[in-house]
C-alpha cells in the first residue's frame, strides 16, 4: 500500500512538471484560455485550470488581447493563489508580451487585431 501510494505522488509530480517549466523565479504554463475578463483569464493547461492576472501585461484590456479558445503560454510567478503573469504568447499565433504598449486616447494598451 504504501509503495503504491508513493507512485502515485511520484506519477503526479512528474505530470505537473511536464505541465510547467521553470527559469530561475519565472515559471511557464501553457494552456487553452477558458473564460476572459477585464485584467486576466482562465487558463486550462489539461491538467488543472488557473486564474492568471494580466494586469502587469494588459492592464484592463485582457479582453482586447485574449479571446476563449486561444493556445497561449504565459511566464509568471504564482501569487496569492493565482498566476501573476508577466508575458503571454499566443501559441502558433503573435506574441503579446509585458511591457504593454503605450495607451491610446482611451487610456488603454492598443487592441490586437481580431
Amino acid at each position: 500500500m504504501h509503495k503504491r501510494g508513493l507512485l502515485i505522488i511520484c506519477s503526479v509530480m512528474l505530470l505537473v512538471a511536464c505541465d510547467t517549466m521553470q527559469s530561475g523565479d519565472s515559471t511557464v504554463l501553457s494552456g487553452t484560455v477558458q473564460r476572459v475578463w477585464e485584467d486576466g483569464f482562465r487558463l486550462n493547461t489539461g491538467i488543472r485550470a488557473v486564474n492568471v492576472d494580466t494586469w502587469n501585461v494588459f492592464g484592463d484590456n485582457t479582453r482586447g488581447q485574449v479571446r476563449v479558445g486561444e493556445r497561449v503560454r504565459v511566464s509568471g510567478a504564482m501569487s496569492g493563489g493565482e498566476f501573476d503573469a508577466t508575458s503571454v504568447s499566443i501559441v502558433g499565433g503573435d506574441s503579446v508580451a509585458a511591457p504593454p504598449s503605450p495607451p491610446d486616447d482611451t487610456g488603454y494598451p492598443e487592441r490586437r487585431a481580431p
